[in-house]
């Protein structure tokens, strides 16, 4: 059994929580760390998410690649703050087959991105 276990100084209301992860979520955890983490730095590190030099990579620079990337994908930014939205909103789209019809910018993005039901 694997958990994500944020400590009470690490939130807001101060209680620690423990989230079990389902067992889907830490095989593609296990995945990235054997495929892919050994390719973002020059050796070996405990970092989930290392720079090139094997240390764990800043909030900062995580949160800017992100900005980037969903950028890119998306053709709008996607701030810190409303990016667990949008990967709740992908996720139901691609996995509960939930209809959704997006409109606007989002509808724009969707189809640029080759995601949703479009």
């Amino acid at each position: 059994r694997c958990s994500l276990i944020f400590e009470a100084s690490e939130v807001k209301n101060g209680k620690t929580i423990e989230a079990p992860l389902p067992m889907g979520i830490v095989k593609l955890i296990a995945e990235y760390i054997e495929r892919y983490r050994p390719l973002l730095c020059n050796g070996p590190t405990t970092a989930l998410f290392p720079g090139e030099n094997g240390r764990p990579r800043r909030a900062n620079a995580m949160s800017r690649t992100v900005q980037q990337l969903l950028r890119r994908r998306l053709g709008f930014t996607v701030n810190p703050h409303s990016f667990r939205h949008v990967a709740a909103m992908l996720y139901l789209w691609e996995r509960m087959k939930i209809v959704v019809e997006p409109t606007g910018a989002l509808a724009a993005a969707a189809a640029r991105a080759g995601i949703g039901n479009g």
